[in-house]
């Protein structure tokens, strides 16, 4: 975030930097004044709009994963997700999951940024497409979309 690093750099040397532009700056956010969880709702309500369904969709498929992952063993897990092996000798079920689960999330969370205006040409608006369609289809699917 340069608005962030802008502000930032004139709290830290105000001798040296005269002013700075923070306008997309997260300020609130990193002050604590804000929910934690602020953006993600905005995300969702993003994806909404995107195509209706898509929310509930995203979060089918995430409550598929956690229900898969509960239930699987470390190497099920990472050929489901086609993880690269070996894994390291520290790895855990656990662990894997949860890092599989951030990245999957973070990578959704990611199409918001581009995602203005929302409409049919946004990586948002395909990547809803594709939930949306792996729940109405059903079986594992859904778990394709997030591997996607």
């Amino acid at each position: 975030y340069p608005g962030f690093l802008s502000a930032m750099m004139r709290l830290r040397y105000p001798a040296v930097v005269d002013m700075a532009y923070a306008a997309s700056a997260p300020m609130k956010f990193y002050g604590q004044e804000v929910d934690e969880y602020a953006y993600y709702t905005r995300v969702t309500e993003s994806a909404e709009r995107s195509m209706t369904g898509c929310a509930a969709a995203v979060k089918s498929a995430f409550a598929q994963f956690e229900s898969f992952v509960a239930d699987a063993s470390l190497e099920q897990i990472a050929e489901r997700f086609a993880v690269c092996s070996p894994l390291s000798p520290s790895e855990n079920k656990e662990q894997l999951a949860d890092d599989l689960e951030f990245l999957a999330q973070q990578t959704f969370a990611n199409l918001n940024m581009a995602n203005y205006p929302p409409d049919n040409r946004t990586a948002m608006y395909r990547t809803c497409g594709d939930f949306v369609a792996a729940v109405a289809k059903g079986g594992s699917a859904p778990m394709d979309a997030i591997r996607s």
